[in-house]
Formats: structure tokens, sequence, C-alpha cells
């Protein structure tokens, strides 16, 4: 009787989260930006959202129902995010909150819109990747499509197809007019006439376990990258030298990363293989802290499922049946022994 009970009780509850198994998308996005006037925005892929943070405030949700794994910054505070691959579409938002869309739904461009960035003059840059392949296109205002670089799948510096990627993910513009790849293991540049160098001619992190997501350069040259494997922070120097600047310890990783006013802000989501926890919604998932130049890091939003209140009640449920499991099995023990005296 008491086994069916607790039975039950775990049935219940797992009916009141029906959104547990629903919910879970198995995604990270690393889209995190800052306005000239401070205002941190970054994306939520558990949620299907963008974020807003002014200076001294709470967040504000500015985009609903939107998976971009990257944003960009544009003019204004107007902040550019992307659907991936089927919807291939692009839309932006303006600081109070209007939504439209430069490409779309149903376009069917030959790009994946997994990553991508923009230049100011408004071409656009994004990735096609198939089994044994990664190629780096570009859109023209005109709407025209090239391929810039890449090939087959793997690590070549060159030009155009002789360049080989392993698996692109951020993009971010340097000083120098160059466009900046966080490239698997590597941080990989590319001019305008698609010529693809290695930085530093070396990885940056274990080839392993480090995992490069996103990324960004600073006035100087310098680049910060988040290793989403080793669940720290990069500074890259010029020279391909790299130093962590953020330990995210045993529950985060950092997945994004942004500078402004000498100070790194870092967006994180629970790491492998806890990050299943956040897509179904329980407990803490994402959270954004900034890094200052001097003194400890600083956390500036964190983020709950919606589902922890239902998933702490399951998790007491099975805890609940666990018990009485035992107990049951100790009772059949102790009472098998008194038969046999």
């Amino acid at each position: 009787m008491q086994y069916r009970r607790s039975t039950l009780l775990v049935v219940f509850f797992l009916a009141q989260c029906p959104s547990l198994a629903s919910h879970a998308s198995g995604q990270v996005g690393w889209g995190i930006v800052v306005d000239p006037q401070g205002t941190v925005s970054f994306t939520d892929m558990p949620e299907g959202a963008v974020w807003r943070i002014p200076p001294g405030g709470e967040p504000a949700k500015v985009a609903l129902d939107k998976n971009s794994r990257a944003l960009v910054l544009g003019e204004g505070g107007r902040l550019y995010g992307a659907e991936p691959a089927p919807l291939a579409a692009l839309w932006a938002v303006d600081r109070d909150g209007t939504l439209s869309y430069l490409i779309p739904p149903g376009s069917n461009l030959p790009m994946d819109f997994r990553t991508f960035t923009l230049d100011s003059q408004g071409a656009l840059y994004s990735v096609t990747s198939g089994t044994g392949t990664v190629l780096l296109q570009k859109r023209t205002p005109a709407g025209k499509i090239e391929n810039l670089a890449g090939g087959g799948r793997g690590h070549a510096d060159g030009r155009g197809n002789a360049a080989r990627f392993q698996e692109i993910d951020g993009m971010a513009w340097g000083p120098d007019g160059l466009l900046y790849l966080a490239d698997g293991p590597s941080i990989r540049t590319v001019s305008p006439d698609g010529s693809v160098e290695t930085l530093g001619d070396r990885s940056v992190t274990d080839g392993e376990k480090g995992d490069l997501l996103g990324l960004t350069v600073a006035p100087d040259g310098t680049v910060y990258a988040a290793d989403y494997g080793r669940r720290r922070a990069l500074r890259i120097s010029p020279g391909g030298e790299a130093q962590t600047v953020l330990e995210a310890g045993r529950l985060w990783a950092p997945t994004g990363v942004a500078v402004a006013g000498g100070d790194l802000y870092v967006l994180e989501q629970l790491r492998s293989p806890l990050a299943f926890l956040g897509d179904l919604g329980v407990g803490p998932y994402l959270q954004v802290r900034r890094v200052p130049a001097q003194g400890p890091p600083v956390v500036l939003a964190r983020f709950w499922g919606g589902n922890t209140i239902a998933g702490l009640g399951v998790l007491a449920a099975v805890l609940l049946l666990l018990v009485l499991l035992l107990r049951r099995r100790r009772r059949t023990r102790y009472g098998s022994r008194r038969i046999r005296l």
C-alpha cells in the first residue's frame, strides 16, 4: 500500500509540470553586448528571450520567443538577432522594444544562421555547415551571397576555399578590420578578401576539453573568449598568448563575453552535463557577471527556471519513495529472520 501511494505521489507531481520534457533544448547562447550607456543585453536560450539590464536597474525582457544564439549591437542601441534554419530569419529590436524583420522567416537562404554578425555596411556574415563542410558566407546589402572562405571540415589557414574550419561559433570585428572567429579551440581571423589565419598560429585552449563559444575584441586588439568546455573566460593577446581572467567554478560555464569601460561582462549557463536542468526550467540556469579591472566579479543577474518549485516537489517525492522502499526492504528482512527462529 505504501509503495502504491508513493508511486501515485510521484506521478502527481510529474503531472503538475508537463513542460519539463517539452522545454528541453540542449542549446547555449553566447550573445551579450554592452551599449555606450552601459545597458547590458544578452540572450536566454532556455527561455527563448532577450534581456536588457540598464545601469542600476532590473532585467527586463525585450524580445520573446526568439532563439538567437548571437547578438549584434547596432546604432542607437538597436539589437540584431537571428533565428537558425529552417526559419533562417534576421530580426532587430529597437530600444523601445519595437521588433522588425530584416530577413523574414522562410526566405530559403543558404545560411544556417546558427551564428552571424553584420559589418558597418550592412553586409551579413553567417555559416553553412554540413557533415563534412564548414563555409563562411557573406550576404551583401543587395542580397548577393558569396562563399568567403572554407570548404571541407578541418583546420587550415589560407585564402578562400583553401581555408578549413572546424566549428565556427562566436564572431566579432576587430579594430584592424578583420573578422575574428571562435573556431573549436582556436581564434581565427578573416580578411575582406577571404584570407584566413590562426591567431598566434596555435590553439588557445585544450583541443579535447576546450570549446570556445562567444568572443569579443577590445579596442587595443586584445581578444576575450568564453571557453565553455574548460569553464573559464580567456584574455588572448594579439600574439595568441592566453590567460585565464575568470574561473566559473563547478556549476557554471561562460558562453559569451563583452568588454566595456575596461570591464569584462560574462554570460554563463550551467556547465555540461548540468545544462539539462536549465533546459528543463529547474534551478538557476543563467547568470551575468561583471569582472572589473580591479576587484572581485559581481553578479548582475541570475535567473531561475519556472519549473523549480515543481521540480523540487518531484525530487522530494522520489526521495520519499526511496525511503519507503528502503524501510519495506528492512522490514521484510527482519520478518524473515524471525520466522527462521
